[in-house]
């Protein structure tokens, strides 16, 4: 029970024995109505928040990443089996693929397990992974 609940039952014994007037009484139980409607409304508000939250977070059964987004905001989606496209790509991050050209001259040294080094084109200088 809140003050103002609190207020207006105290104010409202008051005016039934004389002590305080009606408009007194009426006065604080308004206060005390008003008080708790807006308690409400920060509630609702509150949990109209938290579901527009839940909505920025994707949740799927394989891990991945989002590399891209297939829809605009606001776009009108449905179901895939309804024929609707995708809504994101996704891309496993677990394992990094390499693909690499090698020259038919030195195609016959490949072996698996061979080591090798790999560079980002931004910084030559520096191994990114070395197997």
């Amino acid at each position: 029970m809140g003050i103002h609940q609190t207020t207006s039952d105290r104010t409202r014994t008051l005016a039934g024995s004389g002590a305080v007037s009606r408009q007194e009484a009426d006065d604080a139980l308004a206060l005390a109505n008003s008080a708790d409607a807006l308690v409400a409304t920060r509630k609702a508000d509150l949990k109209r928040l938290q579901a527009l939250r839940g909505y920025q977070q994707i949740v799927a059964p394989f891990d991945g990443v989002v590399t891209r987004r297939l829809v605009d905001s606001g776009a009108l989606v449905g179901p895939a089996a309804a024929g609707g496209a995708p809504l994101y790509e996704l891309a496993d991050v677990s394992k990094l693929r390499v693909l690499v050209d090698v020259p038919d001259s030195h195609a016959a040294d490949v072996r698996v397990g061979n080591a090798a080094e790999l560079y980002s084109p931004r910084d030559p200088s520096r191994t990114v992974k070395e197997w």
